[in-house]
């Protein structure tokens, strides 16, 4: 009951960040009660609820990656922007995606880089920065890694 009237008390709140708050209160709720179903149950299997619940916040997550993919984007960040835990980021995606989260950003860093070099005029370079690689040697090896050509390769291959 705690967490229901700490809910009540932030959505009838003023306070700066009230929203953020009561929506992390609403999330521990949610799986408080998943929690209570499961025990109910005697055994583990994901139940409807609890799969709608989890599609539901990777689909928020992967929505904010890709929103923010210009952004050094944490894990850290993002567990707290959810209020989930590393364990449980981790675990939604190594589910559901067969995918790590450090992984899945650098792919979605990668291809981003690859529409950037096709449709401006930013140096290797700039890109690097811009997509918050942590330094252009980094990106030109997984880029390399991912597409078989460096990305001045790439880039010459496009504009000659």
């Amino acid at each position: 009951y705690n967490v229901i009237n700490s809910l009540i008390h932030e959505l009838s709140s003023d306070n700066i960040y009230s929203d953020d708050l009561a929506l992390c209160y609403l999330k521990q709720l949610i799986i408080q009660i998943l929690r209570q179903e499961n025990a109910n149950s005697q055994s583990k299997p994901t139940t409807h609820m609890q799969q709608t619940y989890e599609n539901d916040l990777l689909n928020d997550i992967i929505t904010f990656i890709q929103d923010n993919i210009e952004e050094r984007i944490s894990i850290d960040t993002l567990c707290t922007h959810f209020c989930i835990s590393t364990s449980m980021l981790h675990s939604l995606f190594k589910k559901n995606m067969n995918n790590t989260v450090k992984n899945y950003i650098n792919d979605l860093k990668l291809h981003k880089s690859k529409e950037l070099i096709k449709s401006s005029t930013y140096s290797v370079s700039d890109i690097s920065d811009i997509l918050g690689f942590s330094s252009i040697h980094y990106f030109s090896k997984k880029f390399k890694s991912a597409f078989g050509v460096s990305p001045t390769e790439y880039s010459k291959s496009i504009y000659g």
